[in-house]
């Protein structure tokens, strides 16, 4: 009979992170064929719990859309980490923290909530950092009959759309996810009175101070730390008090920043409260991730006159052997703010344009890409701060240019049609270069899992082993590589070692698993197969009127004490067995603790210790 050692999932970190080169065409057999598109073309669902890599099963809020045989877009949305002091450090990136991560993965099965995935994940994945599943059908052509778009982002879901063919795209209608990014910060009505605030961050977002943050890879903010004029990364500021405007989101460039407040060059104050443009990203460093263009900070309001940011652009994804875009149009602008009421108010923020991505072998016929940043807000006049300009948005492609490219940075808003402070957002940026995508289709996860043959473990009844020789055998899945510590120095790569224990003592077996991607380890410990009574009746029957009443080889010295410590009985070979009395009288029923010392065949002691409950 197998002693069966279950698995612990405790993960090596040896090995680095795959990205699997792979040809520019697009996904998978085109099981789907060919089709006709056009409205919302993805579906998805988003984490529940967070996924690591290499784990082979996500478990998401709905699985009803997925089945065997499809692919699946895994984004990351959010989870950047930021500067949170009050001062004009506010909202610096300190670590993209799997921000923006993608990768491709194919389902195996599904159920209740779970998507088991063929191969394990290349990357790891936050729940709470909004990690969105996207359905990618496998087509084999597309044909684009009407415009085509996705869900706007709601904090979950959406923002981004995927097209994959395994052939040919054809344009005869354009794309648009224009606003379908993250989301302004919402205005919010206050009782009007007049103050001024500096604050980049307010610990309590009372709107009567504050208007709202945009929205960007580090969400609204930090925690509840979601309101007053710092922006936090590529999501704007939103305006102070009194009645500044809200600053522009960002994406390749920085946001601009908004409008000045009241009063009207009077003590200064007014151009020092205005919601800042959004943190420009850093793609030169991250080239072949992607992100939503950044929401627009709110303005600031006291009459219900104010304005919300308006959104960022979304994302495009392409993956095929050819575009053939036939003169149409990707857009991917962002999205320009409402201006204020006619009786003042401060304006919102513009969002930044979205990304692009074209994994292509061919670009053909006349394609234009639109990655403009909205504009920001109007006001009726001085006092009341127009909004800031969204940044211009991302383009990555592997193949041709396209024949235009227009990533502008968007004007800042107008207070009763002049300059009021604010500036316009930063222009966008491409990069033509060869990248991959993250599709993991060689690689399983790793399960760690080993038996032990107990042939040559000597009877209890018989003696105590004093040399254990056991073959282990290696029962993992999904490892090509063993490597296994026997606790006593030695080791071996051998799939299935026979290992021999010289002395007794406890020894802690240690098996790691390996494959180019992925590892997983488990650790028993092994003990001397001795196995005592739990129980004895010295009852004057006949049976079971001592402890431990078996032969023990090998025994030095057997001590009875109480559960105080007392000691009660010490015996060695022959008279080692206690008959349950002390001083001659008997002790009472109760539980009582023994303490064997046995000596192995070096001469080392080795101690057991137990309790044994005595019944009369």
């Amino acid at each position: 009979m197998l002693l069966r050692i279950l698995t612990s999932f405790l993960y090596s970190q040896f090995f680095l992170i795959l990205s699997l080169p792979v040809s520019a065409q697009g996904f998978g057999d085109g099981s789907a064929g060919d089709i006709e598109l056009s409205g919302v073309v993805n579906q998805a669902t988003y984490l529940l719990q967070n996924a690591h890599r290499c784990d082979d099963t996500i478990y998401v809020k709905n699985s009803n859309d997925f089945k065997a045989g499809d692919l699946l877009l895994i984004m990351q949305m959010q989870g950047a980490l930021i500067k949170g002091e009050n001062d004009s450090s506010y909202g610096e990136l300190i670590d993209m923290n799997h921000a923006g991560h993608y990768e491709l993965a194919q389902v195996k099965s599904t159920g209740l909530q779970f998507i088991e995935i063929e191969y394990a994940l290349v990357q790891a994945y936050a729940a709470d950092a909004h990690t969105q599943v996207i359905r990618v059908a496998q087509y084999r052509n597309i044909n684009v009959m009407g415009d085509i778009t996705c869900s706007p982002w709601n904090g979950h879901t959406g923002g981004v759309l995927v097209l994959n063919a395994k052939n040919d795209i054809n344009l005869q209608a354009d794309i648009n996810v224009m606003s379908k990014g993250y989301r302004g910060g919402k205005h919010h009505t206050a009782p009007h009175f007049f103050d001024i605030r500096y604050d980049y961050v307010a610990e309590s977002p009372d709107p009567a101070y504050f208007g709202r943050k945009g929205e960007g890879i580090a969400g609204f903010g930090i925690d509840s730390m979601t309101s007053a004029r710092g922006a936090p990364a590529n999501g704007a500021g939103g305006a102070n008090i009194h009645t500044s405007g809200g600053g522009g989101g960002a994406n390749f460039g920085n946001g601009g920043d908004a409008g000045w407040g009241y009063p009207v060059d009077n003590s200064g104050g007014e151009k020092t409260i205005f919601g800042m443009g959004g943190h420009a990203l850093d793609y030169y460093a991250m080239y072949d991730l992607v992100f939503m263009g950044g929401g627009g900070g709110a303005g600031h309001e006291h009459f219900g006159n104010g304005s919300s940011g308006a959104r960022g652009g979304g994302i495009v994804m392409i993956f095929a052997s050819s575009l053939h875009a036939n003169g149409h149009t990707i857009n991917a602008n962002g999205g320009s703010a409402g201006s204020s009421g006619a009786f003042g108010d401060g304006a919102g923020g513009a969002g930044a344009a979205g990304s692009v991505m074209l994994h292509l072998d061919t670009l053909i016929n006349s394609l234009t890409v639109e990655l403009n940043g909205g504009r920001g807000g109007n006001t009726i006049g001085d006092g009341f701060g127009p909004g800031g300009g969204g940044a211009g948005g991302y383009l990555l492609l592997n193949t041709n240019l396209p024949d235009v490219i227009n990533f502008n940075g968007g004007d800042h808003g107008l207070a009763g049609g002049h300059f009021y402070g604010g500036t316009k957002g930063q222009t966008g940026g491409f990069i033509q270069d060869t990248f991959s995508i993250p599709f993991n289709q060689q690689f399983h996860r790793v399960y760690a899992d080993f038996s032990i043959d107990p042939a040559h473990l000597l009877s209890n009844q018989e003696a105590v082993p004093l040399a254990l020789l056991l073959n282990f055998m290696n029962d993992s899945r999904g490892g090509t590589d063993a490597y296994w510590l026997f606790g006593d120095g030695d080791y071996s790569i051998i799939d299935n070692p026979t290992h021999e224990y010289p002395t007794l003592g406890d020894y802690t077996v240690s098996l790691y698993e390996s494959n180019l991607m992925c590892s997983d380890s488990i650790f028993w410990t092994l003990k001397p197969n001795i196995e005592l009574p739990n129980i004895f009746t010295p009852n004057d029957d006949g049976f079971n009127e001592v402890f431990p009443g078996i032969p023990l080889n090998n025994l030095v010295l057997l001590e009875i004490r109480s559960r105080w410590g007392e000691l009660l009985f010490s015996g060695s070979p022959p008279n080692y067995n206690w008959d349950g009395t002390y001083n001659g009288e008997k002790m009472p029923s109760g539980v009582y603790q023994y303490i064997l010392i046995l000596n192995d065949e070096s001469g080392n002691d080795y101690v057991i210790n137990g309790n044994v409950t005595l019944a009369r």
